[in-house]
């Protein structure tokens, strides 16, 4: 009476409790996900559409990026060429049990780039070439006289 074990759960998910015996029954405990930390994404997140899974493992998530910023599209992995990012256990055949999930394989956002300013007028040059012509940036024009 009293005892416990402990359960072990496989990777991405946690006991809610340990195996107790109590009036000579076991309560069962059960395995739960594990909740992903949210990642930054620089220049965009999450359009909202993990938000009513609270990030748990095996959560499919969708990147949008700010206005300015492009998107470039996962590398590798189960969704490569798209905007996904799964919660997952990285290695998950080799993995400890209870290992915590992460979002790999995320999806990026990259400012924008304009075209260098080029001038139809020779009298005209651009001041400030050397900084990157970010969408949003401003660009310096002289005219000489």
């Amino acid at each position: 009476h009293g005892g416990e074990c402990t359960l072990r759960c496989l990777p991405g998910y946690k006991p809610t409790s340990n195996f107790t015996c109590r009036s000579g029954e076991y309560v069962l405990p059960s395995c739960m996900p594990q909740v992903c930390p949210e990642p930054l994404v620089t220049g965009g997140g999450f359009d909202g559409t993990c938000a009513n899974h609270k990030n748990v493992y095996g959560t499919v998530c969708l990147v949008f990026c700010a206005p300015g910023w492009m998107l470039v599209n996962v590398s590798e992995g189960r969704f490569q060429g798209t905007r996904y990012s799964l919660c997952e256990v990285f290695n998950v055949s080799f993995a400890e049990p209870e290992m915590p999930p992460l979002f790999l394989h995320m999806p990026h956002c990259k400012r924008r780039i304009c075209p260098y300013l080029v001038l139809s007028d020779p009298r005209g040059k651009v001041v400030n070439r050397e900084q990157v012509p970010y969408l949003g940036t401003k660009q310096k024009v002289e005219c000489e006289s």
